[in-house]
């Protein structure tokens, strides 16, 4: 390693030139990160396309014989990104390395007619793709109707305009008999070629309840499901309701409200997630226990429950909700704008309140100022009974700041209690989010004696100095 290390670019060069080309090329493709590779994620967090300084365009300038091994090697093309920042040139440039016979991940974002263009020159090549992530204008999107994708894998497709609303005709691929996974969140007018018995992860957005359960019932192996629909029921779907449909695979649902849940039976479902997107407590006719009434019909053994949004507003309505949910191990709740978070403290600090919980999150994002002594005593109180009738293990709490001063440690008398409780084991995280300008914010670490990672801040407002 000591010798490797005092190798200038140069002799490595000269070493690696002695090999067959053949070699060589094997030897570049491990040089590739994850993200250009045949599996890794579709984006890369830092841009849209190989950077100079990665394989394979770092390797192609090293020297004229590095250049020349990595054009004629497709497999080290066979990721390709653009972006409306570079020049059109970039695109075809790309496509040409990738040769004739592998298959191709598109990771393409442009819009106006710098779209139309890239289209243009990727289209031709559908039937090599095997997973794409497209964002463009509609006008795009919309062209890959009826076209067949018998290597397709993964797909992603987000309409690069904020509004989607003027989608009117669906777009239909013709086949992809391998698709695994679709992501048309921000493309709510895609639909599916027919059964696709291959889809275990999907994530759409439905305009009614109703398109949904059309989708769901053409994807019967689906293991991760996420659906976003804001509109409510069209008034015919109300009145004559589907029966509810059976998704056995299933293992984690992620949806918006709980309108989808009366129609749906999972019973190996392991995490739910709800986004409440309504303060009403009927929204379109849904009942209000659609809940503990889905809970009770699936008979799954729910291990992680998140709920998150504005319908979690009275002590009595939560504790109804977490009542059909007895199995769960771990919550995550996120309080809506102006409630307080000592009523979710008093409600779990009930005794018949999920027997099972060991794990607990509390997020309150729009908290303002600091949580007052009353809050605090309320989590103590509702930490001090768990440990009596249940094995809570650890508590998150985490809250979002608004404040000139800056996050601040709880109070002293608050202090010792949580000591006192790390004694008998219980792991406390205290975290609140410092906002020093309108556009950054740090996360502050303000009590934490998880295991590994023991921290105690101690927060000095900047007036105090």
């Amino acid at each position: 390693m000591a010798l490797r290390s005092t190798m200038s670019t140069e002799q490595q060069s000269l070493i690696l030139s002695v090999f067959p080309p053949e070699i060589t090329q094997r030897i570049f493709g491990h040089c590739l990160l994850p993200q250009y590779g045949p599996r890794g994620p579709l984006v890369h967090r830092f841009g849209w396309s190989p950077s100079p300084r990665e394989a394979p365009l770092l390797l192609a300038q090293i020297c004229r014989q590095w250049r020349d091994i990595c054009i004629e090697s497709p497999n080290l093309w066979t990721s390709v990104g653009f972006d409306e920042k570079q020049p059109i040139e970039y695109l075809l440039t790309s496509l040409e390395r990738a040769g004739d016979g592998v298959p191709l991940s598109l990771r393409i974002r442009a819009s106006s007619s710098t779209a139309a263009i890239a289209m243009d020159l990727i289209i031709p090549y559908i039937h090599r793709w095997q997973r794409v992530h497209l964002i463009l204008p509609v006008a795009e999107l919309i062209r890959l109707h009826m076209h067949h994708c018998p290597l397709l894998e993964q797909l992603t497709l987000s309409a690069f305009e904020k509004e989607t609303s003027q989608l009117t005709n669906p777009t239909l691929i013709q086949s992809a008999p391998l698709l695994s996974y679709a992501d048309a969140t921000n493309f709510p007018n895609l639909e599916l070629p027919g059964r696709m018995n291959l889809l275990t992860i999907l994530r759409i957005r439905a305009w009614d309840a109703s398109q949904a359960m059309a989708t769901l019932r053409l994807c019967p192996n689906l293991l991760d499901l996420a659906c976003d629909y804001r509109n409510p029921y069209p008034h015919s779907f109300i009145l004559q309701p589907p029966e509810p449909f059976e998704l056995a695979s299933l293992r984690i649902l992620k949806v918006t409200d709980d309108q989808m849940l009366p129609f749906l039976i999972t019973p190996n479902l392991e995490r739910l997630h709800l986004h409440y997107t309504s303060r009403h407590e009927d929204n379109a006719g849904i009942p209000s226990d659609a809940l503990g009434s889905f809970l009770a019909r699936s008979g799954c053994d729910l291990l992680f429950l998140s709920m998150n949004g504005k319908r979690i507003l009275h002590q009595w309505y939560l504790a109804n909700l977490l009542h059909h949910a007895n199995s769960v191990r771990h919550l995550r709740v996120t309080v809506a704008d102006g409630v307080d978070v000592s009523c979710l403290m008093w409600t779990i600090a009930m005794p018949d309140c999920l027997p099972r919980l060991v794990h607990l999150e509390v997020r309150d994002p729009a908290a303002v100022i600091y949580p007052n002594r009353g809050q605090y005593d309320a989590m103590l109180e509702m930490l001090s009974q768990r440990q009596k009738h249940t094995s809570l293990e650890r508590m998150e709490l985490f809250l979002g700041r608004r404040t000139v001063g800056g996050p601040r440690t709880p109070p002293a008398a608050v202090m010792r209690e949580l000591r006192g409780l790390e004694k008998i084991g219980l792991q406390v995280r205290i975290t609140a989010r410092n906002r020093p300008t309108s556009s950054s914010y740090v996360d502050v670490s303000l009590f934490d004696n998880f295991v590994g990672s023991a921290v105690e801040y101690a927060y000095i407002p900047p007036f105090e100095l």
